[in-house]
């Protein structure tokens, strides 16, 4: 159980549930078996896979992003370029939310 902010700098495991935010560096990666409560920032050229839930946004700047369960919060996607980095919103045509919170579902079965 962890209470803070945290950067993981090599491979980590977290069983249970991790409090603040959580920021996986280039090269790295880190399994959650459980619940993540804060933002995840996922850099490009880390892994990431969330087995449960995820109370917060998931920033990916250009990592991959599994889960298992689903996010209450926000997925940003950004991709690197030259001048800085590019957001990508998938679904430009949807109105935005009067919520500060919308709720992605997303199950992957076996």
């Amino acid at each position: 159980m962890v209470f803070q902010s945290s950067v993981f700098e090599s491979r980590q495991k977290i069983d249970g549930f991790h409090l603040g935010d959580l920021e996986v560096k280039a090269g790295q990666s880190c399994k959650v078996d459980g619940f993540v409560f804060g933002s995840i920032t996922i850099r490009a050229g880390a892994k990431v896979k969330v087995d449960g839930f995820v109370f917060g946004n998931v920033i990916n700047l250009g990592g991959e992003f599994a889960i298992n369960g689903f996010v209450l919060g926000r997925r940003i996607y950004a991709e690197p370029e030259d001048d800085g980095l590019r957001v990508i919103n998938p679904n430009p045509s949807l109105p935005k939310s009067k919520w500060p919170v919308s709720i992605i579902r997303r199950i992957t079965r076996k």
